[in-house]
């Protein structure tokens, strides 16, 4: 299943890193990733339009690449839908955002934003996010959203059905 990762918070985010690492590790994943250059955190579905948008190819510390834009995160998505990558994405993941993420935040955010795109777009989706913490550990996030992908490209029906209370599973480890 060819997988994009994209996020608001930027290509070297600490929440991007960590879901980068737990999707590849998931079986039968081919992992591209487009973020933004820098943070762009609160840029709703907004697009550029007026200027052209360069894309970099990075070299991650693993041997990997995934190439940053100075668009927003819905350019990210709008780049792979129009072939950046050579393929279209069977699945896109946004995340994991660096904050929360609930209520009337989700108009605001470039990472619901994305999988927003993505949908409309007629591409599944999802975002995820993770509360602020001072020294967050995104490792229980990361393996939320790994998880899942990982039982669908195993087969399991019951996967298909079944929704990860994330938010609970955060708290939890809190306790």
């Amino acid at each position: 299943m060819r997988v994009l990762l994209t996020n608001d918070d930027g290509l070297a985010a600490p929440g991007l890193q960590a879901l980068r690492r737990a999707l590849l590790e998931v079986e039968g994943v081919e992992l591209d990733v487009i973020a933004p250059d820098s943070n762009r955190s609160a840029t709703a579905r907004s697009i550029t339009t007026r200027s052209p948008i360069w894309v970099d190819e990075v070299d991650f510390d693993d041997g990997t690449v995934g190439y940053a834009t100075e668009g927003t995160p819905v350019d990210c998505v709008r780049f792979a839908d129009l072939g950046l990558l050579g393929g279209q994405p069977e699945l896109i993941v946004s995340g994991i955002n660096h904050g929360a993420n609930l209520g009337d935040d989700i108009t605001y955010s470039g990472t619901v934003s994305a999988a927003m795109e993505a949908a409309i777009n007629g591409c599944p989706a999802f975002a995820i996010s993770q509360e602020y913490y001072e020294h967050p550990d995104f490792s229980l996030a990361a393996w939320a959203a790994a998880s899942p992908i990982a039982s669908l490209m195993a087969g399991s029906v019951e996967a298909r059905r079944k929704s990860t209370p994330v938010s609970a599973s955060f708290r939890a480890c809190q306790a």
